[in-house]
């Protein structure tokens, strides 16, 4: 079972709580002909990381620009949302010191679960992470990408599902849209946009989520939050 976390904060060097402040980031590697992006939680203080979401398959058609950013942004927020209310994540945190090295370890990752996935009687099932965990305290597991072409390769996340965590019957189509707006209200009414930051020291494209102009926000139990400008 999940714990529920208590305080979304690490320990500074006095022992002091201070709260976790985060960048949200979209990596998007078109190198050598692949395409693939993932969602990457940065420790703006620590400089540690955590991924979510990966999607790996062909470059999305002309005009799917709206969608996939909004897709992100919910399974950002979905990642940030696990990130506030379950206090295992909270050390979750990657042992690389860059986003590079990090996405470096989430291929190799993934290159065995499509070793796994070709020789399905010896697959092993993934541990859950922290972009299928919204929706939990519901007795549900939630996760969503919008329809595509055909995926040659399996990801961390699939087209809608919801399914019961333990026993039961299918989620409802009103259980379906109340987990998914409870990631998005996990925004805590800030407007959200994707904006570019350039590219990473290995050539892998940028962006971070911004909400109300910021880039950098506070996790909190339920919803963000927007940091005080210093002065």
């Amino acid at each position: 079972m999940l714990a529920l976390a208590t305080d979304v904060c690490s320990v500074d060097m006095n022992n002091d709580p201070t709260p976790l402040r985060v960048r949200a980031l979209r990596i998007t590697d078109r190198r050598d002909g692949n395409w693939s992006r993932t969602i990457v939680i940065e420790d703006v203080e620590r400089s540690r990381f955590q991924t979510g979401l990966y999607w790996a398959d062909s470059p999305p058609p002309d005009g799917w620009k709206t969608i996939l950013d909004r897709h992100d942004a919910w399974s950002a927020l979905n990642t940030l949302r696990a990130l506030g209310l379950y206090a295992e994540y909270s050390d979750e945190w990657s042992t690389e010191d860059s986003v590079d090295a990090v996405l470096s370890r989430k291929e190799i990752e993934m290159q065995k679960l499509w070793d796994d996935v070709d020789q399905p009687e010896e697959a092993q099932r993934p541990v859950p992470k922290l972009d299928e965990v919204a929706g939990q305290q519901a007795g549900l597991m939630a996760t969503s990408a919008p329809t595509a072409s055909p995926v040659d390769r399996p990801t961390t996340q699939t087209e809608p599902i919801i399914k019961p965590v333990a026993g039961g019957k299918g989620a409802s189509k009103e259980e379906m849209e109340r987990a998914r707006n409870e990631v998005w209200d996990y925004a805590g009414g800030n407007r959200w946009k994707w904006k570019s930051v350039g590219l990473t020291p290995a050539g892998r494209e940028c962006d971070v989520l911004m909400f109300s102009g910021s880039e950098i926000i506070i996790v909190g139990r339920t919803s963000i939050e927007i940091p005080p400008k210093s002065k």
